[in-house]
C-alpha cells in the first residue's frame, strides 16, 4: 500500500480514502458483533503500517479534530443515568487506587531517570489523566459496566486535570525553594 499512498498522498481525496477505510473497518466490525470503535481503530493500526506516518498523521489532523469530539459526544450519549450509578464504594476505591497508583509511579520513574524530588512529585501528578483509548474500551462494554467506567473515566478526568493545574502549587508547597545566601564583596583598600 506504500506505493498507492506516495502516489495519492498530496490529493484531498486521500482524506476521504482515510476516512473511508476507518468507517469500512467500524461497520465490519458492526457486523461481527464488535464495537465499531474497535474496527476504526484496527483500520488505524493498518494504516500506520504504510511507513508513512508523518504525512498521513498531518493530513488526517483536520479530520481528527472534526470526528474525535463526535466520537465523546456519543460515548456520552450512550451512558443513561436512570438508574443511578452504580457500585459506588468501588467507583471511589478504583479511583483513590488508580490516581495514587499514577502518582507514584510517575514519581518513581522520573526518580530513576534523575530528575529531582520537585520535579518528580510534578511529573507523576501531571500523569494523572485518563486517555482516549480507556474511553474506547469502555464504549465496548455492557450498559451497567459501560455508566460505571464513563463515570470512572470522567471523575479521573476531572481529578487529574485539577491536578495537573495544580502540580506546580503543590509542588512548591511541599518543596519550598531555599534561600540561597548572599554573596558580600569585601571592599578593596
Amino acid at each position: 500500500m506504500g506505493g498507492f499512498v506516495d502516489r495519492h498522498l498530496s490529493e484531498d481525496v486521500f482524506i476521504l480514502l482515510v476516512v473511508g477505510i476507518a468507517l469500512s473497518y467500524g461497520g465490519l466490525a458492526l457486523v461481527l458483533n464488535l464495537s465499531e470503535v474497535l474496527g476504526a481503530f484496527l483500520a488505524g493500526i493498518i494504516l500506520a503500517e504504510v511507513q508513512r506516518t508523518q504525512v498521513l498523521e498531518h493530513l488526517v489532523l483536520q479530520v481528527r479534530d472534526l470526528f474525535l469530539p463526535l466520537f465523546f459526544f456519543y460515548f456520552g450519549t450512550t451512558i443513561t443515568l436512570g438508574e443511578g450509578i452504580p457500585m459506588i464504594p468501588l467507583l471511589i476505591i478504583l479511583l483513590i487506587w488508580s490516581i495514587a497508583g499514577k502518582i507514584i509511579t510517575g514519581y518513581y520513574g522520573a526518580r530513576f531517570y534523575g530528575l529531582s524530588k520537585k520535579v518528580s512529585l510534578r511529573a507523576g501528578l501531571s500523569f494523572t489523566q485518563r486517555g482516549e483509548f480507556s474511553v474506547i474500551i469502555a464504549s465496548m462494554a455492557i450498559d451497567t459496566i459501560r455508566v460505571f467506567s464513563g463515570i470512572f473515566i470522567l471523575s479521573s478526568a476531572l481529578v487529574g486535570l485539577l491536578l495537573f493545574g495544580w502540580a506546580p502549587k503543590i509542588t512548591s508547597a511541599l518543596f519550598p525553594k531555599k534561600d540561597k545566601p548572599k554573596k558580600y564583596k569585601v571592599p578593596e583598600g
